[in-house]
């Protein structure tokens, strides 16, 4: 049987222009079928060093054999297996507040050897990942298609703005999946990036695939939740093209070096140290939805950063009004002065 590839955009701008875009996309065998049904995601924002270590816990809904999905980052990450220990303690230590969960729960440049270059491959327990960097996303889709796993042209329009930014692709592979419901490893992508981001944008699905999978298991399409911590140095807000979006801000906690590093645990691996900052801000973020409508992936800004951006913009203006008004009153003043006599 065919490989299966889901695919999970992470990138600043993906717009793709259709009512439906979703963060993985299945791509199985004729006959077989695969979606996110639930997500958990860290981001760790290392300011100083303009790092992001992205960490995701999926679990997917389907009946393939064998699936994976990939994760395109602006350059090469580093990659390690996480505990999944890791949510349960960010779950506790900034949680839904409950009336409001309670309402949720109701409602890349050519290569110049080959058009695909595989930069790194590394085994997490049942599934391998594999870093390319592809000429174009056609060539992508047929590197995918010619190396186990299974392809379609939704892929291909999907990926074409990440390999035209240079961007990499980290696809991963899953084997030996069996029954109706897969919980993959957590995963570390630790990689530098100029802004932190979350892959909001989604590849469409094959609608014959997904209907037939339905039918078959005469079960219904659930709303899929949606969990991102970011922990930065101050809360954030996300944004998408300049504006808020994504899921709902619900939740807030501030933690010093030492509560940050018991709740992330042995963070060694990452480089990152917990005591680079004071004081640390946890902002969580949820979602519960059948179908999510997205033409951008998230950006993740300090709080307030945009009010301030707008203020100092809408003070331009008037400050230049002002400068070019003393000016040409120090012009006429200077200009009466210089008078002679015989003009006055």
């Amino acid at each position: 049987m065919k490989r299966l590839v889901a695919a999970a955009a992470i990138a600043l701008a993906c717009a793709l222009h259709t009512a439906d875009t979703r963060a993985c996309v299945a791509v199985a065998a004729p006959g077989s079928y695969v979606r996110l049904e639930a997500e958990k995601t860290l981001i760790v924002w290392d300011a100083r060093a303009k790092v992001e270590h992205f960490v995701r816990k999926p679990v997917f809904e389907g009946d393939p054999k064998a699936f994976g999905f990939i994760v395109p980052t602006p350059v090469k990450p580093e990659v390690g297996k996480e505990s999944d220990v890791l949510f349960a303690r960010l779950d506790a230590f900034v949680p839904i507040p409950a009336p409001r969960a309670a309402a949720k729960a109701e409602a890349v440049a050519a290569a110049a050897a080959a058009p695909v270059v595989v930069e790194q491959r590394v085994q997490i327990d049942a599934f391998e990942l594999v870093t390319l960097r592809a000429a174009d996303a056609g060539a992508l889709v047929d590197w995918l298609g010619k190396n186990g796993f299974a392809s379609r042209p939704e892929i291909g329009v999907w990926a074409q703005k990440y390999a035209a930014r240079d961007w990499v692709f980290n696809a991963m592979r899953y084997t030996g999946a069996e029954g109706t419901r897969v919980e993959t490893p957590t995963v570390r992508l630790s990689f530098a990036t100029e802004k932190p981001f979350y892959p909001y944008t989604e590849a469409p699905p094959a609608p014959a695939e997904e209907q037939a999978f339905f039918a078959r298991t005469k079960s219904a399409m659930t709303p899929r939740p949606l969990d991102v911590w970011v922990v930065a140095e101050r809360e954030v807000d996300a944004r998408a093209g300049g504006k808020p979006a994504g899921p709902e801000k619900v939740a807030r906690a501030e933690a010093s070096p030492d509560v940050l590093a018991r709740v992330l645990g042995t963070t060694a691996a990452w480089k990152l140290e917990p005591t680079s900052s004071s004081t640390w801000t946890i902002t969580r973020f949820h979602e519960s939805v059948v179908r999510r409508t997205a033409f951008e992936d998230l950006v993740f800004e300090s709080s307030g950063a945009q009010d301030e951006d707008d203020e100092r913009a809408s003070k331009t203006p008037i400050a230049f009004l002002v400068v070019a008004a003393a000016a040409a009153l120090g012009i006429a003043i200077a200009l009466a002065t210089d008078r002679s006599p015989r003009e006055r």
